[in-house]
């Protein structure tokens, strides 16, 4: 089975919501490497906004990552505008069936529909057609995931639902090491869209946010930034979707 850590990351404008997909052996590999690390450098838990501080402590996350870069399959993340989202909420009209349309105006669903839909992509690039369980930092907001997660759900097609758990799985950091690795993925991405910059992801420009180390695997990476237009096609297809049910149920 193949499992996906995934973890958010938010600055002013831009959500961000990243992790890896590797076999549950390799993150077994991982998780016993990470905590040998983490006591060797007397850590109890790796949050990239503290290996920031100085070069030594940069150095160190080199190490965290080499981890990361020989065990998994792919990296996965998805960049928001949290204003172009509320402009689309506030634009479109809500079908008759739908009281909560407005629990939408938030990034989390639609980062979890691009993100779900290029994990499918990626692997069929990859020739996998398996199971992803995706779990989830218990603090990248719980509630709004668990809420959208049912609207992506019922909207993906019937091929990429098959490869979907009905609701997400949510866990602690301190507890699953393996969700430290989408902290530093999620960290990475939110660094380069701060500063502009979409292509860093796509060539893993760790020198642009001042890594001074380079990537030695040309990992796969799957990344999407969601633009205003992306957003309004999935508001007006969701509407779409609510209304032939709505009226389905109405008059059959």
């Amino acid at each position: 089975m193949l499992e996906a850590y995934i973890d958010d990351s938010a600055l002013e404008n831009y959500y961000v919501l990243a992790g890896y997909i590797a076999s549950s052996e390799n993150w077994k590999i991982i998780e016993k490497n990470w905590q040998t690390l983490l006591d060797q450098y007397n850590m109890t838990v790796f949050k990239l906004r503290n290996e920031v501080t100085s070069g030594a402590k940069r150095k160190r996350c080199e190490k965290f990552y080499r981890i990361i870069e020989e065990n998994v399959i792919c990296a996965i993340s998805v960049m928001v505008s949290k204003r172009d989202l509320t402009e689309v909420v506030n634009e479109v009209i809500p079908p008759p069936n739908v009281t909560d349309w407005n629990k939408l105006n938030n990034p989390y669903y639609f980062a979890l529909r691009a993100l779900v839909q290029h994990v499918n992509i990626n692997l069929e690039k990859l020739g996998i057609d398996e199971h992803v369980k995706f779990i989830f930092d218990y603090q990248t907001e719980a509630i709004h995931l668990k809420e959208n997660w049912k609207y992506m759900y019922e909207s993906v097609t019937e091929d990429l639902r098959k490869l979907l758990d009905r609701e997400p799985i949510f866990m602690n950091d301190n507890e699953k090491l393996a969700l430290q690795t989408a902290d530093m993925w999620a960290g990475f991405v939110r660094k380069w869209a701060a500063q502009g910059l979409d292509e860093p992801v796509k060539n893993l420009d760790f020198r642009a946010i001042k890594f001074n180390w380079d990537p030695k695997k040309d990992l796969l990476r799957a990344h999407i930034s969601i633009t205003k237009e992306d957003i309004m096609k999935e508001f007006l297809k969701a509407k779409d979707i609510h209304i032939s049910r709505y009226l389905s149920y109405r008059f059959s």
